[in-house]
């Protein structure tokens, strides 16, 4: 838009009809260009507020991931040390008997 304007307005200076009709063309091109800049801060702070929920909602997806992640972690070790103690017990009476055996 702003490159047009000069060229524009060479135009309009050659010709005294140009130059009525140029003038309400000028008031709406400065009109268009505050609406247009209006609508681009807008839409820069929509994108701002957008970011932020974004980012929110990827901490509190990582926390839900962190917190599964634990808790399958902790339910692995549960049942490794059950199978441990199982395994223990086995041992304890397999030595028992030996023991036993040999009395």
């Amino acid at each position: 838009m702003r490159r047009r304007t000069p060229g524009e307005q060479q135009v309009a200076s050659a010709s005294l009809e140009a130059g009525y009709a140029y003038a309400g063309y000028a008031r709406d091109l400065v009109a268009r260009r505050e609406k247009l800049s209006a609508s681009i801060g807008e839409v820069e702070g929509q994108l701002i507020v957008a970011r932020e929920a974004l980012a929110e909602s990827f901490g509190e997806a990582k926390r839900y991931e962190i917190a599964a992640a634990n808790r399958t972690k902790r339910d692995r070790l549960a049942v490794e040390r059950r199978h441990r103690i199982s395994q223990d017990e086995v041992a304890l009476q397999v030595y028992r008997r030996r023991t036993d055996v040999g009395r």
